[in-house]
């Protein structure tokens, strides 16, 4: 079963992401430039920065689907890339399901 179902084509709608630490608590996100990457198979789809809340304390980011992000019915793999000066983590590994959108 997969963390996200999405309907091809379905875009302009915001993903809420919320990052933890190992120990389950909220991942202070303050200097962290994060970056959402989805592969399609074995080739990365997209690659795009998220928004850190205004609060970075609060370990949540959004991401804004933009028209081609989901373009092909299929499985997707997702990841969270955290980065600042000094230090990289990959973090909340993810699975999608894009779906057929019904007929109209």
């Amino acid at each position: 079963m997969a963390n996200w179902e999405v309907k091809k084509d379905n875009f302009g709608w915001v993903q809420l992401f919320t990052v933890y630490n190992a120990d389950g608590t909220l991942k202070n996100l303050t200097g962290y430039t994060v970056t959402l990457k989805v592969w399609s198979e074995s080739t990365l789809k997209f690659s795009t920065g998220c928004i850190l809340d205004v609060n970075p304390l609060t370990g949540k980011c959004t991401h804004t689907v933009a028209a081609s992000n989901f373009d092909t019915v299929g499985p997707y793999f997702g990841e969270l890339e955290l980065t600042k000066p000094g230090e990289k983590l990959d973090v909340k590994t993810f699975t999608i399901l894009v779906k057929e959108t019904a007929p109209n």
